[in-house]
């Protein structure tokens, strides 16, 4: 869009008027030549939760990674700011397979931290570009598991706590018994428990 929405009076007295009601959820969507900039937008309204989608959209080449590195760094140094892990490659055609993926997760988790990540489909979408919008999952977690070697704590953090307790979603008290049906990818885990949240 021309409209320069970081600037804009009547859009920041609209974000002012979401700040003022706390734990509110506004979901950015910008992409890696806009990160730094958002990350100013970000820092005005710190009792705003921010969820950057997409991971602010990285694209493949030196030059525009360490753009989208510098960014989404900027973007992570406020403490009211999220990300989701999702619809990586999304202008390329979608990247598929963990190595692909991996070095993104990682920069991403480094940032952000896996308290304040999230894995996240960006359906129907990724079934378009990608023809797979389940299989994204796996590398997900194969990525996160058997690449980077994450604890299965910050693994279901990714996959499960930070979602529920940001989108402030209430699971009753079963669900967090282990399916048989889901993947084995996932270790057979559906709906993983938070303690927190009953």
């Amino acid at each position: 869009t021309d409209r320069d929405y970081i600037n804009d009076p009547e859009f920041l007295s609209g974000m002012k008027l979401l700040n003022d009601y706390q734990g509110q959820i506004f979901e950015l969507q910008v992409c890696q030549s806009q990160l730094t900039r958002a990350a100013e937008l970000v820092s005005k309204f710190p009792d705003l939760n921010f969820i950057l989608n997409h991971a602010g959209f990285p694209l493949s080449g030196e030059d525009k990674r360490v753009q989208w590195l510098e960014g989404i760094n900027a973007v992570a140094q406020n403490e009211n700011a999220y990300v989701k892990i999702s619809a990586l490659g999304m202008w390329e055609g979608g990247w598929s397979g963990v190595d692909k993926i991996t070095g993104t997760i990682e920069d991403t988790l480094l940032a952000f931290g896996p308290n304040r990540s999230m894995f996240a489909s960006n359906l129907p979408i990724d079934k378009e570009v990608t023809g797979d919008a389940v299989g994204i999952f796996d590398d997900f977690y194969r990525a996160a598991k058997g690449k980077l070697k994450l604890k299965m704590q910050d693994i279901e953090a990714l996959f499960f706590h930070n979602a529920s307790i940001l989108y402030k979603l209430h699971c009753k008290h079963g669900d967090n018994l282990r399916d048989n049906n889901a993947p084995e990818v996932w270790g057979g885990y559906g709906v993983l428990d938070d303690k927190n949240n009953r």
